[in-house]
């Protein structure tokens, strides 16, 4: 068959509302017959050493503006495409402008695969291969290939599988796929072997990537956007009876997000993309039930589920609406409704739809439970570099995946959950992480029907009776995964301190959950010793935070020396009542300031008097150099006398006077000058004792046993007390500031 007469053929079924079908079947081009439908570019020339080389066909084999009926079914399968001469490389087929109920390309021998700007609600693209031409001498080993390229069109749901058969003809077969700025509802691509993959700028509902073995993967500027409008990729069943307590369960299982699991990519790259979570309520799905029920869409559906079909996907489309278990009862109970009333999982499509538009109508106390959409799911994968950097998720699950090369995870926005577990990372020099890895970090457990995500700082009492020792168990596995952050952050030097601070946390709190389990005096000081450890230092991360606790503990007891008597200022009630004992005979007698202080001062100059002659009498017997230094002793105290005097002179203020002696002028003088000097003593003896206080607690605070402790009654017991305290956080911080400067 000419390619002119394919493209005819599929335009009169087109144009009749019928399905087409080709099997078995060579599709050439003709230069001059088939230039119509076909661009041509002059072909590569190669030096296979048998000829000089030649131009060969290499182009594309347009189908443009072919716009058959939604319901209908295109197959093209075990078909060869290419050029009337066996010498030639094959084609490109090309879709531009069209649009297909459901598109199959199966086993067919082509180059390449090219979709743009066309609609398609089923696209099919299987087994496709080269098997007839490996044996061609002139095609050269690097053209052996297939590309798919899918470019600005809108697919509802797509499957990508292209499996070459296992034998030597077929070792150097490369699909390449390109999925550029289309609008999906939901993909899967699997089963593909030594080529690319490229998903860029696509608005996607849901995208499954399985089972390939590729050199390179890169999903970039994308958003992934699901909810109930795309029904190809959100199946909407079991609604089940649960205890009288949840009362009945309706479950939205989405395929929606980016899943890649059981892959061997040599590098795979996930940049800039962005996860929308959908909210799923009552209303929006009688909304949804209803538009489907209107469309085209709908029609197909019904339709397709009236055929008999093996195919993995069309049995997903059955799964819809598969409701309730063996020993559910669902039953419409209003009189009104003309439908059937009891389920029966043997309805249709469009019988289903009527029967929970009904049902969710009746029982308004239905819970939804949906499984989230804005989620990116990397699972048993094996890769030689990894980078994921700069997305904005939900969910983010990466466990049982062995990275061989370089790994990067950074940027990460990930606001519900992210699990990482059970992965194999190369050493930290190829390894790039920023805290963004241990954001919302933990694991999710199903409990009850439901999923329940977990962070690993739940409180005891929060956990169902049942789960506790698997939630111990859980936070030992996030424990070691945080041991794995760890190790590569120190080696590297970065935010390291952090991480272990979120990792003593989960060791804290696990302690706690082996108190309450088993409580005693070894978990009960584990557990709190932790907490304190946190409080005090961060675990020992931070020495100057445990030091300024240090200080404020020494404040605080020498705020509380500050009320108790020490020997060291010996300021008590004695020692005011005398000092007050002279305020009041200064003012009620005639005595001078200086009369307060002269017999002190009287017995200390008499005693230097007495050195000074000791000292002239004996200065012949001695040698002068020892008179001359003891002499300034007497001059210098001499010195002192006379500036006391002189002093206390210049101080005096009554002159002798009493009191009730002065005039009204002078006493309000005298007054304020007496205040003011009393409240300068007041604040001098403040001073002292805060001073001595504080010398105290220091004293305390950093020794223990440091001879006669200053201070009477119970108060040396609370300066021992002090003394121990001061022992055990004086310690921690030199221990901290030790794991610092040896983590340097």
């Amino acid at each position: 068959m000419s390619f002119s007469q394919l493209a005819e053929e599929l335009k009169q079924a087109a144009e009749s509302y019928n399905d087409y079908t080709l099997e078995d079947s060579k599709i050439t081009y003709d230069p001059i017959r088939d230039k119509k439908y076909a661009h041509f570019v002059p072909g590569k020339v190669f030096n296979n050493g048998d000829r000089d080389g030649f131009s060969g066909f290499q182009g594309m084999m347009i189908l443009s503006d072919i716009q058959f009926h939604e319901t209908s079914k295109v197959i093209i399968k075990n078909c060869k495409f290419g050029s009337q001469s066996e010498t030639l490389k094959g084609s490109t087929i090309s879709f531009e402008n069209c649009l297909f109920g459901e598109l199959e390309l199966s086993n067919n021998d082509i180059s390449s695969i090219d979709i743009r700007e066309s609609e398609i609600y089923i696209l099919n693209i299987q087994n496709n291969n080269l098997s007839d031409r490996q044996n061609n001498k002139y095609v050269h080993q690097a053209e052996k290939s297939l590309e798919i390229f899918i470019e600005s069109s809108k697919v509802w749901r797509a499957i990508i599988q292209n499996t070459p058969k296992n034998n030597t003809q077929n070792k150097h077969i490369i699909s390449a796929i390109n999925l550029i700025r289309n609008d999906i509802s939901f993909c899967e691509i699997t089963s593909h072997n030594k080529g690319e993959v490229d998903v860029n700028g696509n608005n996607i509902g849901g995208l499954q990537i399985k089972g390939i073995n590729v050199k390179r993967v890169s999903i970039n500027n994308n958003t992934f956007s699901a909810g109930l409008t795309n029904l190809g990729q959100c199946l909407l069943r079991d609604v089940k009876l649960s205890d009288p307590a949840q009362g009945k369960v309706f479950v939205i299982k989405s395929d929606a997000g980016l899943k890649i699991s059981h892959t061997n990519i040599e590098n795979l790259s996930i940049t800039k993309n962005i996860f929308h979570d959908k909210i799923f309520s009552i209303d929006s799905i009688f909304k949804t039930l209803l538009t489907y029920e209107k469309t085209p869409l709908f029609s197909w559906v019904s339709y397709r589920e009236t055929k008999e079909s093996t195919n993995t996907w069309e049995n997903s489309q059955r799964r819809i609406f598969q409701a309730g278990t063996n020993d559910d009862l669902l039953e419409i109970k209003s009189q009104d409704y003309q439908g059937l009333k009891i389920y029966n999982k043997s309805f249709n499509y469009k019988q289903k739809i009527a029967f929970f538009r009904q049902y969710l109508k009746e029982n308004r106390d239905i819970n939804i439970v949906k499984a989230k959409s804005s989620s990116m799911s990397i699972t048993s994968g094996a890769f030689q570099k990894f980078s994921c950097t700069n997305n904005q998720l939900s969910v983010f699950n990466f466990t049982d995946n062995n990275i061989k090369e370089s790994f990067e995870l950074k940027n990460m926005s990930v606001d519900s959950l992210q699990i990482f577990f059970r992965n194999t990372l190369p050493t930290y020099n190829r390894c790039n992480l920023d805290l963004s890895i241990i954001m919302n970090i933990g694991w999710e457990s199903w409990e009850s029907k439901s999923s329940v995500k977990y962070y690993g700082n739940e409180y005891f009492d929060d956990i169902e009776p049942s789960y506790r020792k698997n939630y111990i168990s859980s936070l030992e596995t996030l424990i070691a995964q945080y041991r794995q952050f760890v190790n590569i952050m120190r080696q590297k030097g970065s935010n390291e301190n952090e991480i272990i601070i979120r990792l003593k946390d989960f060791q804290t709190n696990k302690r706690s959950f082996q108190y309450y389990l088993d409580p005693n005096m070894n978990t009960w000081f584990n557990w709190k010793g932790s907490l304190f450890l946190k409080w005090y230092s961060d675990y020992g991360m931070n020495p100057f935070k445990a030091l300024s606790y240090c200080f404020w503990a020494m404040l605080y007891f020498a705020l509380f020396y500050f009320f108790f008597y020490s020997d060291w200022d010996k300021i008590d009630r004695s020692f005011l009542i005398n000092r007050f004992n002279s305020v009041m005979d200064y003012f009620t007698t005639e005595k001078r300031i200086e009369d307060f202080y002269s017999s002190t001062h009287d017995k200390e100059m008499t005693t230097f008097t007495e050195f000074k002659n000791t000292l002239d009498k004996n200065k012949v017997y001695m040698p002068s150099m020892l008179a001359s230094l003891a002499k300034p002793i007497y001059q210098i105290s001499l010195l002192r006398y006379r500036f006391l005097n002189f002093s206390y002179k210049k101080a005096e203020f009554m002159a002798g006077r009493k009191w009730v002696d002065l005039k009204k002028k002078d006493r309000y003088l005298i007054g304020t000058l007496t205040f003011f000097l009393t409240l300068t003593y007041i604040i001098y003896l403040i001073f002292i004792r805060a001073l001595n206080s504080i010398a105290l607690s220091v004293n305390a605070f950093s020794t223990l046993g440091f001879g006669q402790i200053p201070v009477r009654g119970f108060t040396k017991y609370v300066a021992i007390i002090e003394g121990f305290i001061g022992w055990f956080m004086l310690s921690v911080f030199i221990v901290s500031v030790l794991n610092q400067m040896m983590s340097v």
